[in-house]
């Protein structure tokens, strides 16, 4: 009896291993590429393709570019994954390919947090993505608003900077950089997000979600291989709670905002913030939807994704050029000199303020040198083509490909930039490079194209300011006297320090001298 219990679960193995064989032969077969020319790539697992076996992205991608070139394919499933990683390719395919490579790819674990692909970053090219990249720039990031939000930004880097005195009298000097910069700029994205002012408690609520919302959008499995999709059942539910979550922590901020817009129609308190844009807006439909192109009002689940995405997309790339440019400004005392004069010859006694920064060349020259040296993501998000198969650097690109580019390579190229591993702010002084790349530039630190960031003046403005506000109240050096900084890299979802900075920070004693005194 045990024997023959034996046999029957052994064919029932050997009956199930045939048929996930067979289905997933003819799987493939149904979504097999035909293309004349597609780019070269190492060989890769039947069915999965490179999906089990692809390592560090990083160092593997580096490694397989020096290989097969700037332009190469990996399968995912029967997915063509191609990245790209040369600086005449990345033109070619972003901005003279145009639209061809602007949309992105439907993928089911991007689609639950995301709100089924309404937010900016997920959403396929076209009408609604147009009407809402329009309503974030020209409203909520228009020059107007960011003027009228000018006394927010200050007061909270006001209370930064004591706060660094405070901290700074408490520990010899010695003050965290990374945790408290995010923490500024997380409340000021917050402030532009709802209209006011939140405290502790729900902002520390809020910067939970956001992260783990971060983290959770990673690629799963079963996104290539739907049958491996049937195991990842518990990561799928963890997603669909934190989108519940969500939709919870948003939900009364979103019906504050629309009480106040139904009761209170002569305030204009709150005009300009996100929230109050994205509730005003009637958005226009993608062909696809059933009544064709129509307007429409988002609902709470689609606003509470699009302030989640809000919050992210603006913090922790921002908090890490701050971090980048101190510890290089203190791994180069020299430059962190340079930065102070020009401040103190611009300024003088007087804070910084935002009008100063068009006056201050060096300083912009450090911001835009730590975004090259350090860009906070070294791969663009992940394209798709806009309408059927394209070419670019004379291979083909399938209509269901998903492409990547290789930012930290163009960033980082011997070929285009002299000595491109140290950092030189000076290469930014002889002309003016452009970081959007639209003049022929090769600084990209934002992407390209269509899809370049919407909010990089933004962030240059944030970056700008709180380095040179930093710079201008104290002198900054190692933690420990005589150390070496450490700056090895360290990817959670932004490329951040390896190991987070501390710095030993002295209050300049005067703004009429360079002379500073230690914290006691």
């Amino acid at each position: 009896m045990d024997a023959c219990s034996g046999w029957a679960w052994w064919w029932q193995l050997v009956i199930t291993a045939v048929l996930f064989a067979v289905l997933g032969t003819k799987w493939w077969a149904s979504g097999k590429v035909e293309m004349k020319k597609m780019a070269p790539g190492p060989r890769g697992w039947p069915l999965a393709g490179h999906l089990l076996s692809l390592g560090s992205a990083q160092l593997t991608l580096s490694q397989l570019e020096k290989r097969y070139g700037p332009i190469l394919t990996l399968w995912l499933g029967r997915v063509p994954s191609i990245a790209i990683s040369g600086a005449k390719e990345t033109r070619e395919a972003l901005l003279e390919c145009g639209a061809a490579l602007a949309s992105r790819p439907r993928l089911r674990s991007r689609a639950i947090l995301t709100g089924n692909y309404c937010i900016m970053n997920t959403s396929p090219y076209g009408p609604y993505w147009r009407s809402l990249r329009r309503a974030l720039v020209s409203v909520v990031l228009g020059p107007s608003n960011l003027n009228k939000l000018s006394p927010v930004r200050k007061g909270i880097f006001d209370s930064f900077i004591s706060w660094l005195l405070g901290e700074a009298s408490q520990n010899e000097g010695v003050v965290p950089v990374s945790a408290p910069s995010r923490l500024a700029i997380f409340r000021i994205l917050a402030y532009m997000c709802v209209g006011r002012h939140l405290d502790e408690s729900t902002l520390d609520v809020l910067d939970e979600i956001a992260k783990q919302t971060l983290i959770l959008q990673g690629l799963l499995k079963g996104d290539f291989i739907p049958l491996l999709g049937l195991f990842e059942g518990k990561k799928v539910k963890t997603r669909q709670d934190y989108k519940k979550k969500q939709e919870e922590f948003w939900g009364p901020l979103i019906e504050e905002n629309r009480e106040i817009m139904l009761t209170d129609n002569t305030s204009t308190a709150r005009v300009g913030c996100y929230m109050h844009t994205l509730l005003s807006t009637k958005f226009e439909e993608d062909a696809q939807s059933v009544d064709g192109y129509g307007c429409r009002k988002l609902g709470n689940c689609e606003i509470s994704a699009l302030c989640t995405e809000f919050m992210n997309a603006g913090t922790d790339t921002t908090a890490a050029c701050v971090e980048w440019a101190m510890a290089n400004l203190i791994y180069h005392p020299e430059i962190q000199e340079r930065v102070f004069q020009e401040i103190h010859e611009h300024a003088g006694d007087r804070p910084l303020c935002e009008a100063d920064l068009e006056g201050l060349p060096y300083l912009r020259a450090v911001i835009k040198e730590t975004l090259r040296r350090h860009p906070s993501a070294h791969f663009t998000f992940l394209h798709t083509p806009t309408n059927g198969p394209c070419k670019v650097g004379g291979y083909d690109v399938p209509e269901n490909a998903m492409v990547s580019f290789h930012l930290a390579s163009v960033l980082r190229d011997p070929n285009v930039w002299e000595e491109p591993m140290e950092f030189k702010p000076e290469r930014f002084l002889d002309v003016e490079i452009d970081l959007t790349g639209w003049k022929k530039s090769n600084a990209v630190p934002f992407g390209l194209g269509r899809r370049i960031c919407p909010g990089a003046k933004l962030a240059l403005l944030h970056a700008n300011l709180l380095v040179g506000r930093l710079v201008q109240n104290f002198q900054w050096s190692p933690a420990k006297d005589g150390s070496l900084m450490d700056l090895g890299e360290r990817n959670a979802g932004v490329v951040a320090m390896k190991n987070p900075l501390f710095a030993r920070i002295a209050k300049r004693r005067s703004r009429s001298t360079t002379s500073a005194a230690l914290f006691s």
